[in-house]
């Protein structure tokens, strides 16, 4: 431990914390956009990568069977992101959710299930 006047640092345990959160995600996949909570941290680049981020989170999302408003969709999506606009553009973008003919009920396109 160094201690100065007025702190004092425990190195060893500062270390441990370090170790942790770095160990915790992965470098990989889709999964390397998202907390260590599975919400979104950042969206990838790549159109494709885009569409591998988006395919892994839609089961938490919607079923295959299901239509949900849009405002329960928003509800859903507010747990991977506080910004639920964009996402939900991209879902519509990459052909994952489709909106019925009133523009009012969200499902998975075939496709995207």
């Amino acid at each position: 431990m160094r201690s100065s006047e007025n702190w004092a640092v425990d190195e060893a345990h500062l270390r441990d914390l370090l170790q942790q959160g770095a160990s915790r995600r992965p470098m990989s996949g889709p999964e390397r956009f998202l907390t260590t909570d599975g919400r979104i941290d950042r969206y990838p680049s790549q159109h494709g990568e885009r569409g591998e981020l988006l395919q892994a989170i839609v089961p938490r999302v919607i079923s295959p069977d299901e239509t949900i408003s849009e405002a329960e969709l928003g509800a859903r999506l507010w747990a991977l992101t506080d910004d639920t606009a964009p996402l939900r553009r991209l879902f519509d973008d990459h052909g994952i959710l489709s909106r019925g003919p009133a523009g009012t009920a969200y499902r998975l396109t075939p496709q995207g299930s």
